[in-house]
Formats: C-alpha cells, sequence, structure tokens
C-alpha cells in the first residue's frame, strides 16, 4: 500500500484515504502534509478536509488510496490558514 500511496502522491496530494480501524472501515478525504517514518512505521499526517483539522494516519492501516475529486477540494491556502490559525 505504501509504494500506491507514493505513486498517488507523486499526481496530487488531495486523496481519499480508506482505513481499517479496529475492525472498522472509514474513509477520509484529506490533503497531505507529510508521509514520514517514526519508530520503523510509516506514518500520514494530513488535514482532514471533512472535519478541518490535522490527523494522523499509520499507512498499515490503509486499505484504499484514490485521489479526491476535485469539485470537492478546499483550497491550499484555506487549509494553511486554518493549520496556522489565521482567520
Amino acid at each position: 500500500m505504501l509504494e500506491k500511496l507514493i505513486q498517488t502522491l507523486l499526481l496530487d496530494r488531495y486523496l481519499l484515504i480508506t482505513i481499517n480501524e479496529e475492525k472498522e472501515i472509514r474513509s477520509y478525504p484529506i490533503y497531505l502534509l507529510h508521509l514520514y517514518r517514526e519508530k520503523s512505521i510509516w506514518l500520514i499526517e494530513g488535514f482532514d478536509l471533512k472535519e478541518g483539522k490535522k490527523q494522523i494516519f499509520p499507512v498499515d492501516n490503509l486499505t484504499s488510496v484514490e485521489p479526491y475529486p476535485v469539485n470537492k477540494r478546499v483550497s491550499r491556502k484555506n487549509i494553511i490558514e486554518k493549520i496556522t490559525g489565521i482567520i
């Protein structure tokens, strides 16, 4: 799944990720901020476009990664403003 994630990231940072969370499948529309490895675990730091906040997702729990539809996106400028607290 890491390889597919990286290939998708090369095209776009707006993603719809599906994650297996404690026997429940959930989908999140995110703007990917960082992909990194910490203590041998690959993690995604993303801005949840629906909830309007940053979240961290373990790559091991990903079941699907797709580009997020263009017509549902929030502008990068708005994302940065929400992250930095600028209103």
